[in-house]
């Protein structure tokens, strides 16, 4: 079984809970716009918050949230994008395995230390 820095080994309510509010953050942190100079294009916080689900769910429940939030946001304007489908759920489940490796070997504890 998975061993992740939140959540553990807890009951699959609590990582089903988990999983679904890992797709509310990124979806959530996708509407924060943050207008950089110079470029028409801005900056949103989705990047973060993939990673930040990915370390605190780990590899197998990060890579899920990311599942659930490209399924559910499918048309919803703002929010999805092709680009993102190709890149979310790789990116939370590398960030769920280094996490789960250097914590494992007791250098620095994870990505929230």
């Amino acid at each position: 079984m998975e061993s992740t820095l939140v959540i553990g080994r807890s009951t699959l309510g609590i990582r089903l809970g988990a999983v679904v509010v890992g797709a509310v953050l990124v979806a959530l942190a996708a509407q924060v716009a943050v207008p950089l100079p110079g470029t028409p294009v801005p900056m949103t916080l989705q990047p973060m918050a993939v990673l930040l689900v990915g370390g605190l769910l780990g590899a197998r429940l990060g890579a899920l949230s990311m599942i659930l939030f490209d399924d559910g946001c499918v048309g919803v304007a703002g929010v999805h994008a092709d680009g993102a489908a190709v890149g979310v759920r790789p990116a939370a489940w590398a960030d769920g395995w280094v996490s789960a490796r250097v914590s494992d070997r007791g250098v620095g504890g994870g990505s929230l230390c």
